[in-house]
């Protein structure tokens, strides 16, 4: 579902983040989320959004970045429908290849900090640290390893 929002909608998200961030830092907390999601009659207890925010964030600590926050909300909607959020092996191979500024097969941190500022986001070097990290002690972030997180995520389909 996260592929298939329209630039509208991701403007529309945009938007929605920047209000619910009070303080600018980029992030949301558990209680701003909750009260976004009951503007929307999605009423979560204060306990089911930390679950949700600890199973989203990439370094668990109980706030949202914008990438985390749409996810987040992609995984809830696919609840909602009762349907599992889908995103093709195609679709991963096009958004690694389009980041993989060099080619060269591995996103680098200034790969992934290109990333990240593409939607909006300024991600610190120990946060592009933590993500190229993530899956490997050597610092080369792969396809398989960006395939393997969106897996824990999201399901993937087999379209090629």
């Amino acid at each position: 579902m996260v592929d298939r929002l329209e630039e509208e909608q991701l403007k529309q998200l945009r938007t929605s983040f920047t209000l619910l961030d009070g303080d600018g830092d980029g992030r949301v907390d558990a209680v701003d989320i909750q009260k976004f999601l009951g503007t929307f009659g999605a009423h979560f207890s204060l306990e089911e959004v930390e679950e949700f925010i600890n199973e989203e964030s990439a370094h668990p600590n109980g706030v949202l970045d914008f990438p985390e926050f749409v996810c987040m909300l992609s995984r809830l909607l696919g609840f909602a429908l009762k349907k599992p959020v889908e995103v093709s092996r195609a679709t991963l191979h096009r958004i690694f290849e389009r980041w993989d500024q060099d080619g060269d097969g591995y996103l680098s941190a200034n790969d992934l900090r290109s990333a990240v500022k593409e939607v909006g986001e300024e991600w610190s070097d120990a946060q592009v640290n933590d993500m190229i990290y993530f899956k490997n002690t050597n610092g080369l972030f792969t396809f398989q390893d960006l395939e393997d997180i969106i897996v824990e995520k999201v399901q993937t389909i087999d379209d090629d």
